[in-house]
């Protein structure tokens, strides 16, 4: 678990930087005491429709998930929280999307009966054989 001192100032925020290719994150997010207001910002921009991304955080120890999934990735992640409290970030995750067309690694069913037609030829012509051996 990250925690964050106390801040002061009229910048509080806790600024994550993430390697290449992260498509998708999530965390467990407190804000103590008594919750409040945590604003994200992503790659130093506004990703929603208001001026930043506002997650509502319960009463310590009762963490709120939050998490974002793109097509472009992820570089940086910024947590602006009021001052005279701390930040706390648990069970912090990334992931990289699948690029691979879903279906793609299941063989059609074509290949399945030309394997099986090729099979049932293979044994037809055994048996041919032991025939006219005999």
């Amino acid at each position: 678990m990250y925690r964050s001192e106390v801040y002061q100032g009229s910048l509080a925020r806790v600024h994550v930087s993430l390697p290449g290719l992260i498509t998708a994150w999530g965390t467990d997010i407190l804000l103590s005491p008594g919750g409040g207001i945590i604003n994200v910002k992503v790659n130093g921009n506004s990703v929603c429709q208001s001026a930043t991304c506002q997650i509502p955080t319960f009463n310590y120890p009762t963490a709120a998930f939050f998490g974002m999934s793109s097509d472009t990735p992820f570089n940086s992640l910024d947590f602006y929280y009021p001052t005279s409290t701390y930040l706390a970030i648990d069970n912090f995750s990334t992931a990289v999307a699948n690029t691979q067309t879903p279906g793609a690694e299941t063989p059609e069913v074509c290949t399945f009966l030309l394997c099986a037609g090729g099979l049932i030829g293979l044994s037809k012509a055994k048996k041919l054989r032991f025939l006219l051996a005999a």
